[in-house]
């Protein structure tokens, strides 16, 4: 398999390939791999922390201000690991269909969801 891409790629001179059609179908069969969350409500600050606390990576974070409450995800730090949709009962987020996210700006990479 590799010494034909290494060929197909170097004969045509393709510096990069597109992913397979049946990755798509592999991830809607195991969803538990590297998907990445999506928040859907901001939750309470005891929701929050607990959520919070259960990210290895810390790219879940919560900031309680006085008007607007506000659950931020950062794409760039998420491991896609699954544990904060484990460890909810409630519907805070939901799996985010896209599999790779890339930006110019570290910002872009950076969901929130606040109260209004």
């Amino acid at each position: 398999m590799l010494a034909k891409w290494l060929r197909l790629g170097l004969g045509s001179g393709r510096v990069t390939t597109t992913y397979p059609v049946r990755r798509t179908e592999v991830l809607r069969s195991h969803e538990q791999w590297h998907v990445l969350p999506n928040p859907v409500r901001v939750p309470s600050q005891q929701e929050a922390a607990f959520l919070v606390a259960h990210c290895p990576t810390n790219a879940i974070q919560f900031r309680p201000e006085d008007a607007c409450a506000q659950l931020f995800i950062d794409l760039s730090a998420c491991i896609g690991c699954g544990r904060c949709m484990q460890v909810t009962k409630e519907r805070i987020l939901e799996w985010n269909s896209a599999i790779d996210f890339a930006g110019k700006a570290r910002d872009s990479l950076v969901i929130s969801v606040s109260e209004e």
